[in-house]
Order: C-alpha cells, then structure tokens, then sequence
C-alpha cells in the first residue's frame, strides 16, 4: 500500500539502544502535531501509553529516531522525557511529550 510522504514525514520510531553494541532497536511509532494559539506554535509527539508504559517496565531508555534533511537519521535519548498521560488510567492508550527540533531534522507535523 503506497502511503503519502506528508504522512511518512510525520512519523518518529522509538526505540532503546542495544547494551553491547549501542545499536538503536525500533520498538514502537510516533507521530508529530503541532497546536497553534494565539500565533504560538507548540509541537508534541504522540505514541500509545503502552509504548512508553512497557519502556519503562522493562528498565529501557526512551530513544526517538528522526530523519535528516541529508537522507541520514539522527537519534536522541528521551531518557528524561515528560511523558504525559490520561488522568483516567486505562480510559485511553495515548502519551504525549513537547519535542522540538534541530535545523538538520526533516519532518512534517499534523
């Protein structure tokens, strides 16, 4: 199924580093809105509770991977990332965490 470079764009992996080889290893998506007030722009990353969750169930650090303009990729540790989630536990699956980016990074928000 060909999916839309916008919407490819707007995508994040996460994932933690191999111990041995300090390989990233994907472990989940996220993808990137933006909410605009009073000519203020905020953007945020969205991934399911139960990423983040299960990250830190495991003992894992949070790492987010994002492509470069240059067609490399950048990897950034989240292991201090405010996470946000529903007051109500288990009435939805979502978290939520402020991000911003380096000039090199390529992305596209929603």
């Amino acid at each position: 199924m060909y999916i839309n470079e916008m919407v490819r764009q707007c995508v994040l992996f996460l994932g933690n580093k191999d111990s041995k080889s300090a390989r990233f290893i994907p472990r989940a998506t996220a993808f990137i809105v933006a909410i605009i007030e009073e000519d203020i722009g905020y953007r945020y990353v969205v991934t399911a509770e139960h990423n983040i969750s299960g990250f830190q169930q495991k003992g894992w650090d949070v790492w987010v991977r994002a492509n470069l303009i240059n067609g490399g990729v950048r990897e950034d540790s989240w292991a201090n990332g405010r996470w946000y989630f529903h007051p109500d536990p288990g009435s939805t699956d979502v978290a939520v965490a402020p991000i911003d980016f380096h000039a090199e990074e390529e992305f596209k928000q929603i």
